[in-house]
């Protein structure tokens, strides 16, 4: 065996204890709800969320993957959604996701209409999150959403 290959082999094994103590994933478990945030529209709107509720509930979690359910509900006098102008709009949708390996980046999609999410853990409480939804009903926010007890 050559030299530069038992370097490798050396040094490949002496970084084991570090893999092995690796800090989990944080737990994401509860309800996650919004706090404020802004719209691009695809009918061309561009507008804060202040009429519009999200909640993100992680159900449960198994190391760095997790499944779960985001709603989204309109206020009656909120902003125009989807066509639903001046009446309530609420949806559900079932959720899957992963934390990132430097345990700070979080995503997650839905199953119904291919809206993808991507979030920075500020803290245990807080994220700043970035939904993306394609097609005829394009959308694109910003928020922040922070843990309910």
């Amino acid at each position: 065996m050559s030299a530069i290959v038992r370097l490798v082999a050396l040094v490949g094994v002496a970084c084991l204890p570090a893999l092995a103590e690796a800090e989990e994933p944080p737990d994401l478990t509860g309800a996650w709800v919004t706090l404020t945030g802004e719209v691009s529209h695809w009918e061309g709107g561009l507008y804060d969320q202040s009429g519009t509720t999200g909640t993100l509930i992680v159900e449960e979690q198994f190391r760095g993957v997790f499944r779960g359910t985001m709603t989204w509900a309109n206020d009656i006098d909120g902003p125009e959604f989807q066509g639903a102008a001046g009446i309530q709009h609420l949806q559900s949708e079932n959720v899957v996701g992963a934390i990132g390996f430097d345990n700070e980046t979080v995503y997650w999609a839905d199953h119904e209409d291919e809206t993808t999410y991507r979030a920075r853990l500020v803290n245990r409480d807080t994220m700043e999150v970035i939904a993306l939804e394609a097609g005829p009903f394009a959308v694109a926010t910003r928020t922040i959403m922070i843990r309910q007890d």
